[in-house]
This record gives C-alpha cells, structure tokens and sequence, in this order.
C-alpha cells in the first residue's frame, strides 16, 4: 500500500516519523514523506515528496500577519522560535500559514503520489488536509507530551476552518501513535482510545563517522552529553553550560546541532569535545548523563537508553516534559545554566535517578516496536475498509 508521512519542516518534527516509516518501508509498502527539501538528506533513503518554503519562512510570514510587516525582519533566530507562543499563535505558525503558503502545492502532490494512508506529526496541517481532499484514513503520530487543550482547540479550529475554505471536511482520525510511555504522562492523563504506542527510536543515520572521544589523563571520569537539539540551540547558552561544567568532575561532548561550526566554539579541549550534527543515537555511546532542554528526542533518547538527565527547560513543550521526567525521578531540573554542574554531581552520585531513567527504559521497550505498531495500524486500516 502507500503511506504518505507529513510533518512541519523541522527536525524535531520530521526525525520521530522515521521509525515507523523506515518499518512501512522494509515491510515493502510505499512510503514518502511530504516535507521541505532541507529534510531530505535526513530521511533518506525515504522517498520526498518536496513542497512549501522552509520552517524560516513559516516563521516569518507568522511574525508578519501577528506583527505587522515592519517586524518581520526583526523575528528572533531560529533557535528562539517558539519562545512566548500562544495557542493562537501556534496555530497560526502550524495550520493557517503552513496551509496558506503550501496547501495548494501539497494538494497537489498527494494526488499524485495516491496515499491509501497517511500520518501526520502532531502539529501537522497538511497530511489531514491530503486525507480529507483524497478521503483516506490518516494517523496522529505524537510530538511531546499532550501540547495542552487550548493549543488542541485552537488547532483543530484552524484546521476545520481552512479546510472549509476548499470545501472540505476534516475525516475521522484512524489512531494516535504515542512515543511516550506511561509513567512521563500528565497525573490526570487518560489514554486516548485510539491509542496505539510506539517505541522511541534515538535518531541514527549510516554512514556518519563517529567514535567516542578520548580525553588523556582523564579517562575513567563519566561522560555528559550537552545537547539543546536543533531548533532551540543557543550557543551562548551551551558555552555557559560547558563553563559550569568545569565544576564537575566529568568529560563532555558538546553537540552544536545543524546551526553552528565546531572549531569556532571556544573551550577547555583538554575536558570538552565539540561537534556540529551528529545523530543521537551515536552521540549517546558511552554517555553517563544527558544535559538537554528537555526536547521530545532529546529526553525520550537518553530515557530509551536508561540514561538520567539534567534538563534546562526554555520554550514550548519543553517545560511540561522536564516535569514529567522530574516526577518520574529520572532527572534533575534547572533554570538557569549555571545550576548546570553543581546539578550533575548530583544527579551522578545518587543512584536513584539512574535506577529511576532504567524503569522509563523497561517501560519504553515493553511497547510497541515500530513493526507491531505498524502492524497494528494496518489491522485497523483493514477493518476500515471491510466495515469491521
């Protein structure tokens, strides 16, 4: 069959839809991804089917409709782009300006492409606009933990309504696919009956080089991963997180992300290695701990691996996650990077937040691997079509 995966052109959005796509793929469907042209080298070899302008764009026409022209070319940076938003605003950023700019293009595109199925990132507008246009089934596949009713209402408001504006109707969702497991979930979570769970996958790409750095005379010492993902990636932040560092007694390997050149961060080389992009899944050999903002990869990846975290929440989702992986006891949380070193020893040298991050890690491998959720998914499709 063919499966038509959408999403917002971002990493954090684009890179969580890869394990369920690559199982569609190995599993012989045909499978593309709807997406902007930056993304392609990151999901190959995934078939693009190329549409709208880069998440900058989208940014920056949501700044100018919110703004006024005049501040359009005075938005923040990349890295700060979801600071301060509202519900209204996020649909705004996620629904009306992505279907303005790109809905037509899109439209276009799922029809040639045919899907008999498609699954949409959580702020995705596009992919349920292709299934009302074709009138196929499509699938939520979640992003962070529940954005927050006001920001759910404000979405599917945006999404009916431009729908309506080509005459169309928002079809049934098929399932919502949720890459978090059950102990991360709000106290007054209620599982959608929908619900299908999937594993999360730390991002790993072929062919990228990589290998553990060595630090002489300090071997022995633990490892901390510094990451801030690729979107929210503040470089002064980082440097003043690997300057409180220094306090610990520890190595690290400092991730710059998609935004920045290595060999211009300055630091002490003796205890801190600094690397541009390199994928999660290798970044995280032989890590200890991971320092994040508490981004949905970048917290779900350690947790998938029964790493503990020190997080600095900033923008968006990030706050909700980090509380979340705080009440599970699996991480220590800070709001300002200078908390940075005095946080890790700590969390280092009490077990209990190991032991707590090994629990989300036997709760994220008893469920469902992406080929059972794929499998799943499937099954309901089937019973769609047959009326069962």
């Amino acid at each position: 069959m063919r499966i038509l995966f959408s999403g917002p052109p971002d990493f954090g959005h684009t890179l969580p839809l890869l394990p369920l796509a690559q199982a569609a793929r190995h599993a012989g469907h045909d499978v593309t991804i709807l997406t902007h042209t930056s993304m392609s080298q990151m999901v190959s070899p995934l078939r693009v089917l190329t549409t709208e302008p880069p998440f900058g764009a989208l940014r920056a026409e949501t700044v100018r409709r919110l703004m006024g022209p005049a501040a359009a070319g005075t938005a923040p940076p990349m890295r700060n782009v979801n600071t301060g938003l509202t519900p209204a605003m996020l649909a705004e950023l996620f629904v009306r300006v992505r279907v303005d700019l790109s809905g037509d293009e899109a439209l276009a595109r799922g029809r040639d492409f045919g899907p008999d199925l498609v699954v949409a990132d959580e702020l995705d507008a596009l992919g349920p606009l292709i299934a009302a246009d074709l009138k196929v089934p499509w699938a939520t596949h979640s992003f962070g933990l529940a954005p927050g009713l006001p920001f759910l209402e404000s979405r599917d408001e945006a999404i009916t309504e431009r729908l309506a504006a080509r005459g169309l109707v928002p079809t049934p969702r098929l399932a919502y696919l949720d890459m978090w497991p059950d102990l991360l979930q709000p106290d007054d979570w209620t599982p959608s009956t929908d619900r299908i769970t999937i594993q999360h996958r730390p991002f790993h790409q072929d062919g990228v080089p990589w290998s553990v750095p060595g630090f002489p005379g300090r071997e022995g010492l633990p490892l901390v991963l510094v990451t801030l993902g690729t979107t929210a990636n503040d470089p002064d932040v980082l440097r003043a997180i690997v300057d409180s560092l220094a306090t610990a007694d520890v190595n690290v390997v400092a991730t710059l992300g998609t935004q920045d050149k290595a060999d211009a961060f300055e630091t002490d080389r003796t205890r801190v290695c600094v690397v541009g992009f390199v994928p999660l899944a290798q970044l995280l050999e032989g890590v200890s701990l991971v320092v994040s903002a508490a981004g949905a990869g970048t917290l779900l990846s350690p947790l998938s691996r029964g790493l503990p975290a020190v997080l600095l929440p900033a923008v968006a989702e990030q706050p909700l996650n980090a509380e979340r992986a705080a009440a599970a006891g699996a991480a220590a949380v800070v709001t300002k990077p200078e908390e940075i070193g005095e946080a890790v020893r700590r969390v280092l040298a009490d077990t209990s937040y190991l032991s707590a991050a090994r629990k989300a890690a036997e709760q994220i491998r008893h469920m469902n691997a992406p080929q059972q959720a794929l499998d799943l998914l499937l099954e309901r499709w089937n019973r769609g079509k047959t009326g069962g």
